[in-house]
């Protein structure tokens, strides 16, 4: 199949999650937190923190501007994202619903030509540095599938979280892939 009719859910639901977590801790509707998860969908997944607004202010330019103490850390945050996907596990013995949900949005998305940007494992051609693999970045999703993958401006730190991300992920290929050739 075409590259950009490859689509995975990537960084979706643990979108949704930042800006849940965000909103109650701002106390504003998650509906003006705006951002993204990139990277793997699991352990390597962060939060691109520089480019995550409040309404059309900078999340960090909010919270210097309205300070809020009981603020988590970014990282916090993170870990937090990372860990909703256990937490709800451990709870009901499945996470299906959340990922249900993302792929119900994906399709949406796809059947009704919405040309909305959602961050879904796409493949990546030079973007973030990366090549040859697919992975959770903001894309724009039409009829077509991915019509563009969007590259995020990212600090030195996001830029390397993202990195380590991709060789997780190469890592975990190469090892499947041994084992189907054996």
């Amino acid at each position: 199949m075409p590259k950009h009719r490859v689509i995975g859910t990537g960084t979706l639901l643990e979108t949704s999650r930042m800006r849940q977590i965000v909103a109650e801790k701002l106390q504003i509707n998650p509906k003006s937190i705006h951002g993204y998860v990139l990277a793997e969908h699991g352990k390597s997944s962060f939060a691109a923190w520089s480019n995550v607004t409040v309404g059309a202010i900078p999340l960090t330019t909010w919270l210097k501007k309205y300070p809020n103490p009981e603020f988590p850390t970014f990282d916090e945050i993170d870990q937090e994202i990372r860990e909703v996907g256990l937490d709800i596990f451990m709870q009901k013995g499945n996470t299906s619903y959340g990922i249900a949900a993302s792929l119900a949005r994906l399709t949406r998305a796809i059947f009704r030509n919405e040309s909305v940007i959602l961050p879904v494992s796409a493949y990546l051609t030079g973007e973030y540095g990366q090549s040859n693999l697919y992975t959770g970045s903001p894309a724009i999703i039409d009829r077509t599938g991915v019509r563009a993958v969007l590259e995020l401006e990212l600090t030195q730190d996001e830029q390397e979280k993202f990195k380590a991300s991709t060789v997780l992920l190469k890592e975990n290929f190469d090892s499947i892939k041994e084992k189907c050739t054996l």
